[in-house]
């Protein structure tokens, strides 16, 4: 239930941002990155290995999130005030997945 109450927040965060950049006359991107799925090919090849794949997945999951977080507190940062604004709204939504795929990593182990 908590990772399926993420997934939706996500969602509903992504397409929050992409309707930012369409408003300010940009082209939002509409699928990852290269990086992105050599890391979805990556933990998929780890946890096939893995004693507890459950709780495997969930640990790679929290660590992406951690690092997805991470990376969108550095874009915040290195933004001019006026421009990380829109962003900066975002953060307690990133920061409530970071605590809620915490505490699952931490209770998967």
């Amino acid at each position: 239930m908590v990772l399926n109450e993420n997934a939706q927040t996500l969602d509903m965060l992504i397409a929050d941002l992409q309707a930012q950049v369409h408003a300010a006359g940009g082209k939002p991107c509409a699928c990852g990155s290269w990086r992105g799925a050599g890391r979805r090919q990556l933990a998929g090849w780890l946890v096939r290995f893995a004693n507890r794949r459950d709780g495997a997945w969930i640990r790679a999951l929290a660590r992406q999130e951690s690092s997805l977080l991470q990376a969108f507190e550095r874009t915040i940062a290195g933004l001019p005030t006026e421009s990380s604004r829109g962003l900066a709204r975002q953060l307690p939504r990133l920061r409530g997945i970071h605590m809620d795929m915490h505490s699952l990593a931490g209770t998967a182990r």
